[in-house]
């Protein structure tokens, strides 16, 4: 038996939606920064790192829409990994090339955001980020996210590397000295699936 009428087109509706909603959800502030304000409230807990990964965000998201499609159990089951799997399809042809330059072993961090209210969270003076300066004398040590919109990489490579990131427009350098560091959560996901970053999680 084949698909019933208007299957494609409602298919095509569900995965645009899918796809729509988990980018929302997983890279923007949101109108007036509700999205903004939803990730600092739910912070570093499961649902704040699930916020963090596309992938797995689109799999949640699929579940009422694949109910769009149909109530049928396997058919039901089909449609609901073929929206997430579309969704993650787009969103890999929307990704900007990761850049990776040779770096310098001196750290330093350039914000280029616009202005985004998750940029100027990020600026904030933290303890973390305090007690991070104070230890630097006492040898390298993995730093903790500063605030709710970062998320930790652990770079592998023996040389120092400068990558800009792919969603904020960050700039990062890496090197063996300090391999692992803070980066916005919206670049996080795509630095991970290049194979050069490990993302390190929150002890």
């Amino acid at each position: 038996m084949g698909p019933p009428d208007g299957f494609a087109i409602r298919f095509v509706l569900a995965a645009l939606a899918t796809w729509r909603v988990t980018h929302l959800l997983a890279s923007e502030d949101g109108p007036a920064d509700i999205i903004f304000r939803l990730r600092r409230w739910l912070g570093q807990g499961w649902l704040g790192s699930l916020m963090d990964c596309f992938n797995c965000l689109s799999l949640w998201i699929a579940v009422p829409a694949a109910f769009f499609l149909s109530r049928q159990p396997i058919v039901w089951v089909m449609s609901w990994l073929a929206l997430s799997g579309t969704a993650c399809l787009l969103e890999r042809l929307g990704e900007k090339p990761v850049v990776i330059e040779p770096g310098v072993q001196a750290w330093k961090e350039t914000t280029m955001c616009c202005g985004s209210r998750r940029s100027a969270l990020r600026s904030l003076p933290t303890p973390a980020r305090a007690a991070a300066g104070r230890d630097h004398a006492a040898g390298p040590a993995i730093p903790r996210a500063p605030t709710i919109a970062s998320v930790v990489i652990h770079y592998g490579g023996p040389s120092a590397i400068r990558v800009k990131g792919p969603v904020s427009g960050r700039t990062y350098d890496f090197s063996a000295a300090r391999p692992a560091q803070a980066v916005d959560a919206r670049d996080a996901p795509v630095l991970t699936r290049s194979g050069v970053f490990s993302r390190v999680q929150p002890s």
